[in-house]
C-alpha cells in the first residue's frame, strides 16, 4: 500500500510550498483527482465483494481513473455548497 500518513503530510507540506501558478494549478488538480478517487473507493468498499473486485478493475485503470475522480469531485463539491448553502451538517 501507500505510505504512511506521516510520509503523505511531507509530501502534501511539499506540495503547499510551491510558488509557479502553473505548478499550483496542476497540483490542485491531482490533489481534487485524489480526493475524487478516494471518495469512489469508500463508496465502493460498500459493495459486495464480487461487484466490488469488478469495480475496483475497472475503476483504478489508467482510462476510468480520472474521469471517477474528477466526476465524483465535483459531485462531492456540489454536496458541500449544498449543505452549507441550508446549513446541514455533513
Amino acid at each position: 500500500m501507500g505510505g504512511t500518513p506521516k510520509d503523505l503530510a511531507k509530501q502534501q507540506q511539499a506540495l503547499a510550498m510551491v510558488s509557479d501558478e502553473e505548478a499550483q494549478s496542476q497540483i490542485a488538480g491531482l490533489l481534487e483527482l485524489e480526493r475524487g478517487l478516494a471518495g469512489w473507493t469508500i463508496q465502493t468498499m460498500g459493495e459486495p465483494i464480487e461487484r466490488r473486485r469488478a469495480l475496483l478493475a475497472w475503476g483504478l485503470g489508467k482510462d476510468a481513473a480520472p474521469v471517477i475522480g474528477r466526476v465524483v469531485f465535483r459531485q462531492q463539491t456540489r454536496a458541500a455548497g449544498r449543505h452549507q448553502a441550508t446549513g446541514e451538517a455533513r
